[in-house]
């Protein structure tokens, strides 16, 4: 029977009823490669971004804790200092990256002695210690005296994350000790 220009033949017609093609002839299920490709190189390049900045994060963070750190003991050494009435010392070796709390002798007072363990402290591996400064003069290491009176050795030191320390833009902490409060600042 022949098919008038206005009708389809029947296998033409859709599910609907329609003239069209029919899509459940050929039922599409997944995914093609390419689309699997770009979703994972869309998943590799968020994932290398959000590294990247989270090695900075914790890195900065790090500084920031051992500048804590360092800065508690300090604060520490100021208070035993008055407490106790006698002075406290902080050593300083600017190449090892170590500072150690020592007591002033109750016999000797040119002799000082470790406070103990917990008041040592060696800086981590990614941190280092880019200046120091006793009294305005650059030192590799010595001692910055706290006094009884609450004064201290004006003092200042700049920790930044090691990898960057030629960088003008690195992280860095700075530490200084007032002179006359015996004061501690980071910044």
């Amino acid at each position: 029977m022949p098919v008038k220009s206005n009708q389809f033949p029947v296998d033409c017609y859709g599910i609907d009823g329609l003239p069209g093609h029919n899509f459940n002839s050929h039922k599409r299920s997944g995914f093609t490669l390419l689309e699997l490709i770009f979703v994972c190189v869309i998943i590799i390049i968020v994932v290398g971004a959000v590294s990247a900045s989270m090695a900075e994060f914790l890195s900065r963070s790090r500084l920031n804790s051992t500048a804590g750190r360092l800065a508690s003991i300090m604060i520490f050494a100021r208070s035993r200092a008055i407490t106790a009435g006698r002075q406290m010392a902080l050593e300083v070796n600017q190449a090892a990256g170590e500072v150690e709390l020592l007591e002033q002798s109750t016999e000797d007072p040119k002799a000082f002695s470790p406070v103990g363990d917990e008041w040592k402290m060696t800086l981590p591996e990614d941190i280092s210690m880019s200046a120091f400064e006793i009294d305005g003069i650059a030192a590799k290491e010595g001692r910055i005296l706290f006094y009884p009176t609450g004064g201290a050795q004006e003092a200042g030191m700049t920790l930044c994350l090691r990898a960057n320390a030629n960088d003008g833009n690195a992280a860095r902490k700075q530490l200084s000790i007032n002179k006359i409060t015996g004061r501690v600042k980071v910044e």
